[in-house]
């Protein structure tokens, strides 16, 4: 994971939320932070033959994104504390806590785990599309309590927040990232790359969260009946993908922009060929053998008039997202290549309400 884009993540969750912060419902509404200096809360070694790393936590935000141990120590003053983990995307955040020096008992004393991100009104992921229900992802932690010292996320994002009372208390923690089989609900690290989004044969929602305005290339997908072309009319479909865009981290508060369903493998062989493609060099016949060679959705879109996107699907917001929706247990994916849109005005200043 690249620092600045961690950075990047830090700026969006300070500029974009934390003025109406609420992360849990009990005992943890946050005043809004001073953002000066926050964005050097990130600090990273560049030794890579160090075995550990570690460092201070940043009250009150902080972002950690590598692998090691991390420490904070009340001088019984702070408000409340949030970090926020980030693992690898084929990872889920663990987090050992191997010192917990404070009293649970006190009521001005929290220190509580979320499965995931939460932040304003929303989470990530949001409660449709994760297994557990919202409470059931937060746990309270106490040195007495063994079950609460080693906690496992759903997905590579989760976070603490903690606050103490008396001046002393402290807290020690190890961050690791568990590497997994089957990735679903994934908060992207680079602003650009390719990744595929799967339900593995599972009823179940998947989402991949870019933190940046994107251009989103559809390389390949078999969602729902594969035995059609790729297509916008998924509306009432079972299966589908969806292409999300808001100012916001939960899906539910984000606009939906394209629908796609069915198979880019399925063969149409009287697809016309995009004009662009053959006006960029060559004949037809070989604009439309790169085409079938590369598995694009370009052949299959833009053979539908009603198609106004084509190949490549703009988001213009501070968070551009990929729903995979599975009603059933369809062998449901889509690939899709996805880089920062440089030149991006947000369209989404008055789209979500926090």
């Amino acid at each position: 994971m690249k620092m600045h884009f961690c950075k990047r993540l830090l700026a969006f969750i300070l500029v974009e939320f934390l003025g109406q912060v609420s992360a849990f419902p009990e005992r943890t509404e946050l005043s809004r932070p001073n953002v000066n200096g926050l964005l050097t809360a990130l600090r990273r070694s560049d030794d890579a033959e160090r075995q550990t790393f570690t460092r201070e936590l940043s009250c009150q935000i902080d972002m950690v994104g590598l692998e090691g141990e991390y420490h904070f120590t009340s001088q019984g003053n702070e408000d409340t504390c949030i970090i926020y983990f980030l693992a690898e995307q084929n990872e889920v955040v663990e987090i050992e806590f191997l010192e917990a020096n404070f009293q649970c008992s006190q009521d001005s004393t929290h220190v509580q785990w979320f499965d995931g991100w939460s932040m304003g009104l929303g989470s990530f992921p949001s409660e449709e599309d994760h297994e557990l229900g919202f409470s059931d992802r937060i746990k309270t932690v106490c040195a007495d309590d063994s079950s609460t010292l080693l906690l496992r996320a759903h997905q590579n994002a989760a976070m603490i927040t903690f606050k103490f009372a008396n001046t002393g208390d402290s807290l020690r923690v190890a961050f690791k990232g568990k590497q997994i089989s089957q990735p679903c609900n994934v908060m992207a690290q680079e602003p650009s790359g390719v990744f595929t989004l799967s339900n593995h044969q599972t009823a179940r929602n998947c989402s991949f969260s870019v933190i940046y305005p994107t251009k989103m290339s559809v390389l390949q997908m078999n969602i729902g009946d594969t035995e059609s072309d790729a297509t916008l009319g998924c509306q009432h479909a079972d299966d589908y993908v969806e292409f999300l865009a808001g100012n916001g981290l939960d899906n539910s508060y984000l606009r939906r922009d394209v629908v796609l369903c069915g198979s880019t493998d399925y063969p149409t062989a009287s697809a016309p060929v995009a004009q662009d493609d053959v006006s960029a060099g060559g004949s037809a016949e070989d604009a439309e053998s790169r085409h079938q060679s590369s598995r694009n959705v370009v052949s299959a879109l833009h053979a539908n008039p009603a198609c106004t996107h084509g190949l490549n699907i703009d988001l213009n917001c501070q968070n551009s997202v990929v729903r995979l929706v599975s009603q059933d247990e369809s062998d449901n994916s889509v690939t899709i290549e996805y880089r920062q849109n440089m030149a991006s005005k947000n369209d989404c200043g008055g789209f979500t309400e926090y």
